[in-house]
């Protein structure tokens, strides 16, 4: 049996296409940066891109910018049936009006009833450093850690 090592290009496609397919993660924050102090919370993604990178709309108000903004550091983690991702990274906290239209959704209309004009709307930008990946669908599954910050070098 011929067991090829995935390339780190293949496993950065393969972490792609897992957060595609997943509308939310648990964000864990922390403002201290230590886990006593962190919280966790489901998220809708609002944007993914191709490095892991994952966008969120949120309110300036929330505990997780608070968080993000004494720390910068956090984990996002999801999953499917068969498939599971941990994220560890560092979070950016921005009020980019072009970014909030470019993100804007009948989920964000839901939540910010004052429409995407609402000065507290803020992005959360999640930047993984490293990821773990379980894709337990095949017969076999795999699991593999990905230095992602490599591939933003």
């Amino acid at each position: 049996m011929n067991h090829k090592t995935p390339t780190h290009e293949e496993k950065m496609r393969h972490l792609a296409a897992m957060l595609e397919d997943m509308g939310s993660v648990m964000m864990t924050t922390s403002a201290s940066g230590t886990l006593e102090d962190s919280r966790t919370r489901p998220m809708s993604v609002a944007k993914r891109d191709g490095d892991g990178t994952l966008y969120f709309l949120t309110s300036a108000e929330t505990s997780q910018v608070k968080d993000a903004r004494a720390a910068e550091i956090g984990i996002c983690t999801t999953q499917s049936k068969t498939e599971y991702v941990a994220l560890r990274g560092t979070f950016v906290v921005q009020h980019d009006r072009a970014l909030i239209e470019e993100l804007w959704s009948k989920w964000a209309d839901a939540y910010f009833p004052k429409g995407k004009e609402d000065p507290s709307i803020r992005i959360m930008t999640f930047r993984p450093k490293t990821a773990e990946l379980w894709d337990m669908s095949g017969p076999k599954g795999i699991a593999y850690l990905i230095d992602v910050a490599k591939a933003l070098l």
